[in-house]
């Protein structure tokens, strides 16, 4: 009785599953890791208009932890729609644009706070005042996306009460206040 061979593979078939396989196993033994992002929002706040039916200003901090990212959207239920904008001064007048979107450099928070950048927050729900929160859902490009409650002050209000961790410049973290 004759034994049948096993099929065979030309040489060209081996040399991509060879190296497929080789590079699966080299990167599976050296523990490489994904280099996405993660996201992590804080201290975020709203600060309502003191003008009925204009938009409020919100503001927040983002750690990243990674590499490089951008923030590309915020959007609120309790909101008709959230712009990205930058505060500048020029000649001695504050003047205010839309920015499409907000980027940083590894290791570095994006950070919304007064006087920068900001959200201008429009057709908020207009039974919501000082002392409530709205959700906020932020959007990036390679980070998954996050949510954080923001907290509503009423116009020329203070910022709520936050803190954040400084290192100076012995390496010693603490906690200072943020305005």
């Amino acid at each position: 009785m004759r034994q049948e061979a096993a099929p065979r593979y030309g040489a060209a078939m081996r040399p991509p599953f060879i190296l497929a396989l080789a590079a699966a196993l080299l990167a599976a033994g050296c523990g490489l890791r994904s280099t996405v992002p993660t996201a992590e929002v804080s201290d975020a706040w709203v600060r309502l208009s003191p003008l009925a039916g204009r938009p409020a200003a919100g503001y927040f901090r983002i750690e990243i932890n990674g590499t490089r990212e951008t923030l590309l959207e915020v959007t609120s239920p309790s909101a008709d729609r959230i712009e990205l904008h930058m505060s500048e001064m020029e000649d001695g007048r504050t003047s205010m644009r839309p920015i499409e979107q907000a980027s940083t450099e590894r290791g570095r928070p994006i950070v919304f706070e007064p006087g920068g950048r900001h959200m201008m927050i429009h057709g908020l729900d207009p039974s919501l005042g000082p002392g409530d929160a709205i959700e906020l859902n932020f959007r990036f490009l390679l980070a998954a996306p996050a949510t954080a409650l923001a907290t509503i002050v009423a116009a020329g209000d203070e910022a709520p009460h936050r803190r954040h961790r400084t290192v100076d410049r012995n390496g010693t973290e603490r906690n200072d206040p943020l305005l």
